[in-house]
């Protein structure tokens, strides 16, 4: 039997342990919903944004871009679920599938063209396609030695999906030996098209390019990462003018759907470096990866700041990033979300920064882009606030109209 109560506590501790630190914002009271207050940030400072904080009518974790005008998430049964819209300050919290129900782990995966949901537990992948309801528990590996990375859709049509493990510390001990795993899973024929050799191999499969190619890493020794192009059908290694850039500069950062890189317009965002002085820079080519250019972003941003990592929005016209750095009470550094509009017309085709009013904390892939029937393009985060006592949860929404609106000034 499935123990829900047991599940939505888990989920709410694990959601606790990463609550969002409200500071420096200045709220008032609108408008009264069944779920409680809705709150109006305003900004506490100029050349700042402010927000709405909605009370949430059930509880939601981790957020995602997904259909239009909707966002996928966890409901507090741990299920795949879909927040949409209605009005100005209504949402509701729609399960999509009955499933996974299982205790998981903070990642949570989409392909919306594909309709999949992907999240994991200790060694467990959850894959669901969720027009068809159809559901997978799938546990490729089971061994000490690996540890199971981000999963990504590597053909969203065909609803293949690339699954990758590091090693354990314990299996890179061994002497001038850093393996991978990697195993390309179909879904809808329930097949493994790829597996690595029993003992890894020096070939970490990364990021697709097509459903053939995929930006990968060669592990060598001495932790050295190269980059390459792996095509993972013919087992071929293609070297190109982006990899021996991304090689030299040392480059190191995630990349997903909508998360540092844009296939579509050739960029990505990434950090380059030596770890203790590490920038973030755009990186750009044409369409056979050659003519790299490397722009650094430092002007944007005094020395003693810096950029985490940024996402996409979907219609490629705005990017959202947390910025480093900052000091809050006592001295302890904390963050502030800041947006760009990604346009032409702004040199490197980024604008300045925008930021949003109060600090903040950074966590990795905490919010989303989502169309608001009303309020246009926003980015939707999660914020709990304490409210008499009780630990309050809210969906907050920044307006990239207030966005546009500061940069136009």
């Amino acid at each position: 039997m499935v123990k829900n109560k047991i599940l939505l506590a888990l989920s709410i501790l694990l959601l606790f342990s990463c609550k969002t630190q409200i500071d420096g914002i200045n709220k008032k009271q609108t408008e009264k919903l069944s779920a409680g207050e809705v709150i109006i940030n305003t900004p506490d400072e100029a050349g700042t944004i402010g927000s709405i904080d909605i009370p949430a009518p059930d509880f939601f974790w981790m957020l995602r871009p997904w259909k239009q005008g909707t966002l996928a998430t966890m409901d507090g049964n741990a299920r795949f679920a879909e927040i949409s819209f209605t009005g100005d300050y209504g949402f509701r919290v729609k399960a999509l599938v009955d499933f996974p129900k299982q205790r998981i782990n903070g990642i949570l995966v989409v392909s919306p063209d594909s309709n999949l949901c992907i999240t994991k537990g200790d060694r467990l992948f959850f894959i669901a396609e969720t027009v068809n309801k159809k559901t997978k528990e799938y546990m490729p590996l089971a061994s000490w030695k690996w540890i199971g990375n981000i999963p990504r859709v590597l053909d969203a049509e065909n609803q293949i999906i690339l699954i990758n493990y590091s090693a354990s510390d314990s299996y890179r001990r061994n002497p001038g030996y850093q393996p991978c795993y990697n195993i390309i899973y179909d879904l809808k024929n329930d097949l493994e098209l790829y597996r690595s050799p029993e003992e890894g191999e020096v070939i970490s499969l990364y990021f697709p390019i097509t459903s053939e190619l995929i930006i990968s890493q060669k592990i060598k020794n001495n932790n050295i990462n190269e980059y390459i192009f792996y095509n993972w059908k013919t087992k071929e290694i293609a070297i190109n003018d982006l990899t021996k850039k991304l090689n030299v500069l040392g480059a190191a950062g995630s990349l997903g759907l909508g998360y540092n890189i844009n296939l579509a317009e050739r960029y990505m965002f990434t950090d380059v470096g030596e770890s203790d002085n590490k920038k973030k820079v755009k990186i750009t080519w044409d369409e056979n990866y050659e003519n790299v250019k490397v722009i650094s972003l430092d002007y944007l941003f005094p020395e003693d700041k810096w950029l985490y990592d940024i996402s996409i929005s979907a219609d490629n016209k705005w990017a959202a990033t947390f910025a480093g750095g900052y000091k809050g009470i006592n001295g302890k550094l904390l963050d502030k979300i800041v947006f760009f509009h990604l346009d032409e017309r702004s040199p490197n085709g980024i604008s300045m920064p925008i930021f949003a009013s109060g600090l903040d904390n950074y966590s990795p892939n905490r919010g989303a882009f989502v169309e608001h029937p009303i309020h246009g393009l926003c980015y939707a985060d999660e914020i709990w606030a304490k409210e008499k006592g009780k630990n309050k949860q809210y969906l907050r929404l920044y307006k990239m109209s207030d966005v546009l609106a500061e940069i136009n000034k």
